[in-house]
């Protein structure tokens, strides 16, 4: 499991690293990977499922895991984020709560407490770039999504199924889990299909 580049330090290094970094660094692991092993199989949630079908559409994988995959969001506005971040790159966030594990508190104050504008330009570049290399996957894939994902909707598994070759892909649709969906309330299931699917994989 690669951490990304500016992922679980500091804000600065958010800010200092962008999507060519975060696809670098998952893409490093798995051409180490496929040096020691025969098959690599690869599971990605959120922007991490946009760093695996890019990986998909250039190397031949095993088998690929897109849980809540964010090849679209329920937030339009990001679209703008391009724009703005040549103005304002972060942006307070007035509403900011957490509720987690104490030892949780530092980091999640440190990412969860502004809005990072240039982030999410990144953020926006790569789902255009992931959309238009689902074509290019040739690789059986499993989607999970979840109806109460207040972040990436149910029309992401249409994207995804729509961009690649017909009968590459399964969906599994739970119904209260949020956008997390490896760790929250159907957690069990979506890793009993996680694993299900690994297991299928032919030799």
């Amino acid at each position: 499991l690669p951490r990304l580049p500016g992922h679980g330090t500091w804000g600065e290094d958010f800010l200092r690293t962008g999507r060519r970094d975060w696809l670098r660094r998952a893409e490093d692991e798995y051409l180490d990977l496929a040096c020691r092993f025969r098959r690599v199989h690869l599971v990605g949630l959120s922007m991490g499922a946009l760093l695996v079908l890019l990986i998909g559409s250039r190397y031949e994988t095993g088998k690929l895991v897109l849980a809540a995959p964010a090849v679209t969001n329920t937030d339009r506005t990001i679209r703008f984020a391009p724009l703005l971040r040549r103005f304002r790159p972060v942006l307070p966030k007035d509403d900011y709560r957490f509720s987690g594990p104490p030892e949780q508190a530092g980091i999640a104050r440190e990412y969860w407490s502004r809005t990072w504008v240039a982030p999410a330009a990144e953020l926006y570049r790569l789902q255009k770039e992931a959309r238009k290399a689902l074509p290019r996957v040739g690789a059986e894939t499993l989607i999970i999504v979840s109806e109460a994902d207040d972040t990436v909707p149910l029309e992401a598994a249409d994207i995804v199924e729509g961009g690649m070759a017909p009968g590459r892909t399964r969906r599994v649709v739970l119904r209260e889990s949020g956008h997390v969906v490896l760790n929250d309330v159907e957690r069990e299931r979506a890793l009993d299909e996680i694993i299900r699917w690994l297991e299928d994989a032919s030799p």
